[in-house]
């Protein structure tokens, strides 16, 4: 059985790593393969040590990993399926672009329709 306390516990961490804008550039980067930092700095166009920053943070919480061949470091997406789901939500948030921020979703009143 699911303990959905602790589900939902590491879907926030999750999110909560993922919430900022260069992080999921990095994340959606990524999908078309292993890349070094100098490459990801170009792809993303932040700076070197921003990337690096945004790095470590995405290797602490695994969704990223790290390789080290022949003196090179690159970064690859230890579940390459998170940007599928990333583009899941990017299109749900298009698609409310309208909506004043915070209110994406209208939650039903209580006590009915």
């Amino acid at each position: 059985m699911i303990d959905v306390h602790l589900t939902t516990s590491r879907l926030g961490d999750l999110l909560g790593t993922l919430a900022h804008p260069h992080r999921l550039l990095l994340v959606i980067a990524l999908e078309e393969g292993a890349c070094d930092a100098s490459t990801l700095t170009r792809k993303v166009g932040i700076s070197q040590l921003g990337v690096m920053e945004h790095l470590r943070v995405l290797r602490a919480h695994h969704i990223v990993t790290e390789r080290r061949e022949n003196g090179r470091t690159s970064y690859e997406l230890a579940w390459p399926g998170i940007v599928g789901w990333l583009t899941m939500g990017l299109a749900f948030i298009e698609g409310h672009l309208s909506v004043p921020a915070g209110r994406l979703v209208e939650l039903p009143k209580a006590g009915g329709a």
